[in-house]
Formats: C-alpha cells, sequence, structure tokens
C-alpha cells in the first residue's frame, strides 16, 4: 500500500495547491474558525464543550460512513470494469488509469482511518480533565480538525466525480466496441454466404438439401428451433 501511496505521489494529496478540494477545505476551515473565534469558543470554552463533543461524534459517526462508500466505489469500480476495458481506457490516456483511481480510493480509506483516530483523540481530550491550550496551539488545532473533515468531505465528491469519468468513458468504448463487432459480423456475414454460393454452385447442391444439413447440425444447439428459423428466413428463396 505504502509502494503505491508513494508510486502515485499520494501522501502531498492533502495539501495538493493544484487540486481544488485543497482550495476549498483550507478557506471553508479558516472562516469556520474566524466565527467560532468570534462566537467567543475559547475565552468560553467550558460553555461549548457539550457542542464540540457532540459534533465530534457526529463528525466520527461521517468518516466511519465515508469508509463505506470507499468499499462501495471499489466494488462499483472491480464489477465494471473487466481487464480488456482496463487495458483500452490505459492504453487511451497513455498511464495506468484505473490502477490510479482504485489508489484514490485505497488513500482515501487511509485517511479516513486515521482521521478516524486523530477525532477520538480530539474526543477524549475535551472530554478530560486537561486545561485548554494555549491560543497559539489552539487556534492551528481548530482550523486542522476543521480542515481534515472538510477536505475528505471534498476528496469524496472528488472520486465521485472521478467515477462519473470513467463510466462515461467505459460507455463510449463499450459503444465503439459494438459498433466494431456488428462491422464485423457483416463483413464475415458476407463472405460466408459468398463461400456457401460458391460451393452450392460448385457442386450443383439443392437449397432443401442444403438447409436440411445445416439444420441438422443446429440439432444439438440450446437453442436450435431459434438458430433453425433463423437460417430457414435468412436463406430460403422466395
Amino acid at each position: 500500500m505504502l509502494k503505491r501511496f508513494i508510486k502515485y505521489n499520494r501522501f502531498f494529496d492533502i495539501i495538493n495547491f493544484k487540486e481544488s478540494e485543497f482550495w476549498f477545505a483550507l478557506i471553508i476551515s479558516i472562516i469556520f474558525t474566524v466565527l467560532l473565534l468570534t462566537f467567543g469558543i475559547y475565552k468560553n470554552f467550558n460553555i461549548f464543550e457539550d457542542v464540540i463533543s457532540n459534533s465530534l461524534l457526529y463528525m466520527l459517526s461521517g468518516m466511519i460512513g465515508l469508509l463505506g462508500f470507499v468499499l462501495a466505489g471499489v466494488a462499483i469500480m472491480i464489477g465494471i470494469i473487466d481487464p480488456e476495458t482496463s487495458d483500452r481506457i490505459d492504453k487511451s490516456m497513455k498511464k495506468e488509469a484505473t490502477e490510479e483511481l482504485l489508489n484514490h480510493f485505497e488513500y482515501f480509506a487511509f485517511m479516513l482511518t486515521v482521521e478516524v483516530i486523530y477525532l477520538l483523540i480530539i474526543y477524549f481530550a475535551v472530554n478530560s480533565n486537561l486545561k485548554i491550550l494555549p491560543l497559539c496551539i489552539f487556534i492551528p488545532l481548530i482550523t486542522w480538525t476543521i480542515y481534515t473533515v472538510l477536505f475528505n468531505l471534498f476528496y469524496a465528491v472528488s472520486l465521485v466525480s472521478n467515477l462519473v469519468r470513467i463510466f462515461s468513458i467505459i460507455r463510449t468504448y463499450k459503444n465503439i466496441s459494438n459498433t466494431e463487432k456488428t462491422f464485423y459480423n457483416q463483413c464475415n456475414e458476407i463472405r460466408i454466404d459468398m463461400l456457401i454460393k460458391t460451393l452450392v454452385d460448385q457442386y450443383n447442391i439443392s437449397q432443401d438439401d442444403f438447409l436440411k444439413t445445416l439444420n441438422k447440425f443446429a440439432e444439438n444447439e440450446e437453442n436450435s428451433l431459434e438458430i433453425q428459423q433463423y437460417f430457414e428466413s435468412y436463406y430460403k428463396k422466395e
């Protein structure tokens, strides 16, 4: 797992300045911190203690719920992406796109686990007899706590967006593949018809004898009746 994180530079995702979820989480967490300080959360911490404790429990529940989202996302990815489709996507994007997306889910699960442990520690600290931290430590701590929760939420939104994009790509490839198969099937039917006509004409085989022989070969098939009806409608002369 750690090797894959290093391979895709996952450890820096939480502070990746190039990603929108970083900026959204950072800006909103700073606004929240300023508002909480304005409301007097530091000076009147005892008044806010119950609210903070309950909020931490809700956050814990949310992070655990997001772990279920990760498992569902991975199951969907594995279910819809077969090896052939994965290879075609990787070749078109010139990189291991499907493995990289799965690694996003893997990293997200890791981050959620760390977040749950972190929030548990904060929860027990808030409900302990420890004195409140100095303001210079309190502000960065509360900002970071809000930031990590928001980052995980926006990261989940980003993963959903990536899943939708992958679904769209897979649908496009399947449509192209079906079109190619239809074209090749048509070409094969023309080629087979030409070969049959040549053999029938060369050996003076009647159409009834040809259909009887063809239907005989189809008798052992599970859907022999449908096959024989198709042969009758396709090869029988008007």
